[in-house]
This record gives structure tokens, sequence and C-alpha cells, in this order.
């Protein structure tokens, strides 16, 4: 993981302009932050970084935010 890139925030909504909305507020408040829009990307995400906290929409094009949160905290339990 040389190549993390360091990120605060994981933003996951399949609304962009949701996610960019939230990622300005934050960004506003000196936080880094990616937003992606499914699941699959979100998890491709997390092989390369670890947020310190992941906002995300129950409903996504290719899952449920609960089927998510569990893959995700099988790859990270903490």
């Amino acid at each position: 993981m040389a190549n993390a890139q360091k990120v605060d925030i994981l933003i996951i909504d399949d609304d962009a302009y949701l996610g960019e909305m939230l990622a300005l507020h934050f960004e506003d408040m000196h936080y880094t932050c990616k937003t992606v829009q499914s699941g699959n990307a979100a998890l491709s995400f997390l092989n390369k970084s670890k947020p310190r906290l992941i906002l995300m929409d129950q409903h996504l094009p290719d899952t449920l935010g609960l089927n998510l949160l569990k893959k995700i905290k099988e790859k990270t339990p903490h």
C-alpha cells in the first residue's frame, strides 16, 4: 500500500451531485474526501486506501448499503 491515497472520508452515493456537495462541505472543514457511486467502486477504492470515515447511501445501483457494510467489515473489521 505504498501508493495509498490519504482520504479522511469516503462518500458512497449513486447521486453524484449529492456526493460532491457533501465532499465540498467536508473539504471546507479541511478533510480529504473521495466520492464513488457504487458498491463495487467503493470496494475497489478500499483495496488501495483506508479512510477514517465512510458515509454511505442505503440504496446503491449494485447493492444495498447493509450488504456493502458487511463486505467492508469483513475486509477491515476496525
